[in-house]
């Protein structure tokens, strides 16, 4: 993993990429090398359980629950392992299908699962 001081040092010890100090000469910086620049800001919103793992499984947790038992809130002392088997009958039960206008992607995947799940069963 390269953690070039050039490439991951902060915005103000940044060098210029072309530089004796870097070695790198103008015809190579301008025909070969791929330079990208962005600004952090403009990544936009993102939700708060995107960056924290307790909050993005209470997510699924409460999404599986909504699937399963309606619009109650869930339980705190949840089992997701519990949960999951819930799901899984019910998805089972009632089955499911892809509408004929959806992408050749979607039909592969519902093939590919149908494929997969009587091997599971076993």
């Amino acid at each position: 993993m390269n953690t070039s001081e050039y490439q991951f040092g902060s915005g103000y010890d940044r060098h210029y990429p072309v530089s004796q100090e870097t070695g790198i000469d103008h015809s190579d910086y301008k025909s070969q090398m791929h330079v990208e620049s962005f600004d952090i800001q403009r990544r936009g919103w993102q939700p708060p359980f995107a960056v924290d793992d307790i909050k993005l499984r209470k997510v699924f947790l409460r999404r599986g629950w909504r699937y399963v038992h309606g619009s109650a809130l869930p339980p705190e002392s949840i089992d997701w392992l519990e949960l999951d088997k819930q799901a899984t009958a019910l998805s089972l039960k009632f089955g499911f299908t892809i509408s004929p206008d959806a992408s050749a992607c979607q039909h592969e995947q519902a093939r590919l699962h149908r494929e997969h799940v009587p091997s599971r069963r076993r």
